[in-house]
């Protein structure tokens, strides 16, 4: 008989914790001094350097073959996709009936992992679960199987890699998917989180859906695996792929963004020139750094057709090359300053990356207007002659007409954006809003028939659209209760904003943006309460997206900055809050609520606006909540203590509506709720009767407002809870708490039967009769 299952469990966690060494031998000197184990880790060592890649499909029979048809959690593998030294990548699905869907299933081997390999592995699923962007696989699931062993369960991506998607596509296609792939990294990096090995193998390109569409593997999963590609070396840095690597990297020093900079700038190099900036093939470290330090020829050069090296001669050979300096202080600052230079280039825009000489703008300008420039004279000359003619016949026709039109669109204009937002924080606009929003969707409609081609018409009648939406059914304001037809409108306006040219000034295309983003929020809250959450949580990551869109086209509106950290919230909401119809995943959501604080704090304190103040306030209420739902009341105090802080001082400013009285109300509650937990009954009354006093108010000053009477409805069953629950503090008053449960079981059932689209209030509605039964 063999070695034991022991010896073979401590060799492999001995080998797990020699590859993170810059020095293998001297690690095992000091770690092993049984001859027999040391023999055996360094028949580890010796296989693992001459492994082949970590993704190429392996032989039948090996152990990843063991768990094909086998259940793993809730997911049944299909099939073996990659075979690593130290891992493996299989195809799964989901048979636990929750929903439907493929994954890529990524496994430690068995008996494999040592301390180390599982530390890596279990902090990449905490890397991952950070990394929500439509240009990253996402992780969709994480757990341990019945053996023990740690899995995570992330997006498969039917796809090509990036450079064989490339040898068939245009350079402007070429360009705009690399920039989709520069935004994803440019994410990760926002969030703290580099890459470190970006080559064409970790970049898919996916055709699904129209618009070929980048997506980023692997954040870290090549070196968690440790079955590193065949053209994969370690250094003290860690494994690196030469070809891709950095001189910084190379060295050993440390790795920064500016290293998955150069690494993108190799991927664009063999992207628009077919071919690599370096054959690296068999080099020393040395060697390697010593090449890595020279200037490649230019990507333009090595093209053999003509035509090709004339559309990468210039702006793409100086951006490739900028990318690609040796010196980090010389590259591109950020994933997203190359993306941008790159959009400027397709635009006709001048590149940052050339000096700004008057030739060069001059040159860039007659690209962009090439038909305008070689036409201008001629065109000059004949409108002279046709313009003097029908000039002073046309004129006058013209100015009524356009004066008429002007007048009906700022009165629609007005009514929607001014007069509407006037009232709308005021207590009872509700039913004046409905009328307004209605009145001027009206007139927008007829106008919009005159001016179908206008883009800025199309814009304000989606604007309109929204607020008609949010009026009709947003569960997170003051609404009528039709949730049926908040969505229906939110598509409307959706529909208006996908007509839209794609070549829109910057002004009028983040006008569109941020329109966008309010139309996607819409639609994903009420599909959270109408529907799943899980459904919902698409169409908020697109009002994410198109709110930093929105950021990044006119970043000097610090609007469209809160509107992105609102955006946040909402995401975070319903990842994971308690107080919504959630995804079960609070960790994601803290995740969403620290982004969106991070946005209101790079907005200078003196220029906050009102909702800016009102967005920070309920980023801290929805973490102190969070954590107090979670029994961690230490972690609970503080942001609960800095949010009513913050909405007390906006409720007693001279601007505040509505919506920030309600805040301040909620506010007083969240502490009232934390006195609860921590066994202080009386500051938990006080606090909770200050807030049911605020919101009786605003319902009784707004009562067709659903959003309005289902706060006071919570109000009623807090104050229940606290004065007789049987399983809480059951204050030993059975008569008020039988009142306060009575009129909150009322109030939801009330709203559910006004509107019985919407499952989350059905939901309360029955949550709130058992309430008020089990208290006798």
């Amino acid at each position: 008989m063999g070695p034991d299952p022991s010896f073979h469990r401590r060799a492999a966690a001995l080998f797990a914790d020699a590859l993170d060494q810059a020095d293998p031998e001297a690690f095992l000197d000091g770690a092993c001094d049984d001859d027999a184990l040391r023999a055996e880790v360094r028949e580890l060592l010796d296989a693992h350097a001459t492994a082949g890649d970590a993704l190429t499909p392996p032989e039948a029979g090996g152990l990843a073959d063991a768990l094909v048809g086998r259940g793993v959690g809730p997911w049944q593998v299909d099939a073996v996709l990659g075979e690593g030294g130290m891992g493996a990548v299989y195809r799964a699905h989901r048979v636990d009936g929750a929903y439907r869907r493929e994954v890529a299933l990524k496994m430690l081997q068995p008996g494999v992992p040592g301390a180390a390999v599982l530390r890596r592995f279990l902090a990449e699923r905490d890397v991952l679960a950070r990394l929500e962007h439509p240009g990253i696989a996402r992780l969709y699931d994480a757990g341990v199987d019945a053996e023990g062993r740690p899995f995570l369960a992330m997006e498969l991506v039917p796809g090509a890699q990036i450079t064989a998607w490339a040898e068939t596509a245009s350079v402007e296609d070429r360009l705009d998917v690399f920039v989709q792939v520069c935004d994803a990294v440019a994410f990760a990096h926002q969030n703290l989180v580099v890459h470190r090995d970006l080559k064409p193998s970790n970049l898919l390109v996916t055709e699904g859906g129209g618009r070929p569409r980048a997506v980023v593997l692997d954040f870290g999963i090549a070196k968690l695996l440790d079955a590193p590609d065949a053209e994969t070396t370690r250094t003290g840095a860690g494994p690196l792929t030469p070809a891709y690597a950095a001189p910084e990297q190379v060295r050993g020093e440390s790795v920064t963004t500016a290293t998955d900079v150069y690494a993108l700038g190799v991927v664009l190099y063999e992207l628009l020139s077919g071919r690599r900036p370096y054959d690296v093939t068999g080099a020393s470290p040395t060697e390697l750094e010593r090449t890595l330090m020279t200037q490649p020829a230019r990507p333009s050069a090595v093209v053999a057709e003509r035509a090709h090296a004339r559309r990468l001669r210039g702006d793409l050979d100086t951006v490739v090359l900028k990318a690609m300096a040796a010196e980090p202080e010389r590259r591109y600052p950020t994933a997203s300053a190359l993306a941008d230079d790159l959009r400027r280039h397709l635009a006709g825009e001048p590149v940052a990356a050339r000096l700004p000489t008057t030739r060069y703008r001059v040159t860039r300008f007659v690209r962009r207007h090439r038909v305008g420039v070689g036409v201008a004279a001629a065109a000059v000359a004949l409108l002279a002659v046709v313009v003097a003619a029908y000039t002073l016949r046309l004129r006058a026709e013209r100015d009524r007409a356009e004066a008429r039109f002007a007048i009906a669109r700022e009165a629609a204009r007005a009514m929607i954006y001014d007069v509407h937002d006037a009232v709308a924080g005021l207590p009872g606009a509700t039913p004046a809003r409905a009328v307004l929003v209605d009145r001027a969707q009206a007139y927008l409609d007829e106008l919009s028939a005159q001016a179908a081609d206008d883009p800025a018409l199309r814009i304000d009648l989606a604007g309109a659209y929204r607020r008609v939406g949010d009026v009709e059914g947003s569960p997170i304001s003051n609404n009528l209760g039709r949730t049926a037809d908040a969505r229906a409108s939110y598509l409307r306006g959706l529909g208006l904003i996908r007509g839209l040219p794609p070549d829109l000034p910057d002004s009028l295309a983040a006008a569109a943006a941020s329109t966008e983003g309010q139309l996607w929020k819409g639609l994903g809250v009420v599909v959270a309460h109408t529907a799943t959450p899980d459904s919902a949580l698409a169409h908020l990551r697109r009002a994410i997206d198109a709110y930093a869109r929105a950021v990044r086209l006119a970043p000097d509106d610090l609007d469209h900055r809160v509107d992105l950290a609102a955006g946040h919230v909402n995401l975070g909401d319903y990842l994971g809050h308690p107080y919504f119809p959630n995804a079960e995943r609070p960790d994601a959501a803290l995740v969403q609520y620290a982004r969106a604080r991070a946005l209101i704090e790079s907005v200078p304190e003196p220029e906050r606006s009102l909702y800016a103040l009102r967005i920070d306030g309920i980023t801290y209420e929805r973490e102190g909540n969070l954590h107090r739902s979670r029994g961690d009341l230490d972690a609970a105090v503080a942001p609960l203590r800095r949010s009513n802080e913050l909405r007390q001082l906006i409720a007693a400013r001279p601007d505040a509506d509505a919506d920030a009285i309600r805040d301040a109300g909620i506010g007083t509650e969240a502490l009232g709720l934390l006195a609860i937990e921590r066994g202080r009954f009386g500051e938990a009354e006080r606090s909770l009767l200050a807030a049911q006093t605020v919101y009786q108010r605003l319902a009784d000053a707004d009562p067709k407002s659903a959003n309005a009477r289902q706060t006071l409805a919570f109000g009623h069953l807090n104050l229940a809870r606290l004065y007789g629950d049987p399983d809480g503090p059951d204050l030993g008053r059975p008569a008020e708490a039988r009142r306060h449960a009575a009129e909150g079981a009322r109030i939801f059932r009330a709203l559910a039967e006004a509107d019985p689209d919407n499952d989350r209030l059905q939901s309360l509605a029955d949550d709130a009769e058992t309430t008020r039964d089990r208290i006798r």
